[in-house]
């Protein structure tokens, strides 16, 4: 045992001693300055610090204070102030902040409708000027100068790029509109007033 038994020793002895000195910074201020021979704050030098009911020269608690009513027990609260019940309901008729359906307010549901009809309109735009020009190039080109021999206008060169402009702008069309009918089922479902969906 011999060095490691008096080391362990005296880290128990110091660990004791720590505490004591934790206890004693923790204790209350009246009983350190007892200690210290003065009197505690708030007291006068020849009167005791304790609780009111202990010393028998202790003035009555002032008015207002939970002892300060005679007849009640220390589970009841003081009359006129809210039961827990109270406290726990949610006044009836008040408005808290935004009304919200499906998880959303108003103004966002108005905002994701708003952006589909925004996205869609600007595809529909630039749908139209992409036929428009497909137009213009089909009519002004000859077909057998714009492909190879045996071709169809369908494959010319000048053109495909512009079918497939077509094409792409037509489907992002259809997509968004299918966002559309799937954002309405949803706002249907969340019970969302045809006003928010504006």
């Amino acid at each position: 045992m011999g060095a490691r038994g008096t080391r362990a020793r005296g880290v128990a002895g110091g660990f004791g001693l720590g505490l004591a000195l934790v206890a004693f910074l923790l204790a209350a201020p009246g009983a350190r300055a007892q200690e210290a021979g003065q009197a505690a704050p708030g007291t006068a030098a020849g009167e005791r610090e304790g609780p009111p009911g202990n010393a028998p020269d202790a003035p009555p608690p002032a008015q207002g204070t939970p002892g300060a009513s005679a007849g009640a027990s220390p589970g009841t609260p003081p009359p006129g102030s809210p039961t827990l019940d109270r406290l726990l309901k949610l006044p009836t008729g008040t408005s808290y902040g935004s009304d919200r359906r499906g998880g959303q307010t108003r103004g966002e549901w108005a905002a994701r409708f708003a952006s589909l009809r925004r996205a869609i309109a600007q595809e529909e735009r630039a749908l139209d000027a992409a036929r428009a020009e497909r137009e213009r190039i089909a009519g002004s080109a000859d077909p057998w100068l714009v492909g190879p021999p045996g071709a169809t206008t369908e494959n010319a060169p000048l053109d495909f790029r512009l079918r497939q402009e077509v094409r792409r702008r037509r489907e992002e069309v259809e997509r968004l509109e299918q966002q559309l009918k799937q954002l309405e089922v949803e706002a249907n479902l969340a019970g969302v007033p045809e006003e928010w969906r504006e």
